[in-house]
């Protein structure tokens, strides 16, 4: 039986991974992004470029709660 990627990939989500490794999964990803809107709003206010420095450190907050 032949299974494309994405068929596998809901198989194995949905047989061999416990619902917490899931949101464990997930919250690492959430902070991964945190982390790179913070870095990124650093880059934007060397550049002077207060609306980015705005959006991306507003955005790294919320992220990483």
């Amino acid at each position: 039986m032949f299974l494309s990627k994405s068929q596998r990939l809901a198989r194995f989500f949905h047989q061999g991974v416990p619902e917490i490794w899931v949101r464990f999964l997930l919250a690492i990803a959430g902070l991964i992004l945190a982390f790179a809107a913070a870095i990124f709003s650093s880059v934007a206010r060397e550049s002077g470029n207060l609306w980015a420095t705005l959006i991306l450190a507003s955005a790294a907050l919320l992220l990483a709660t």
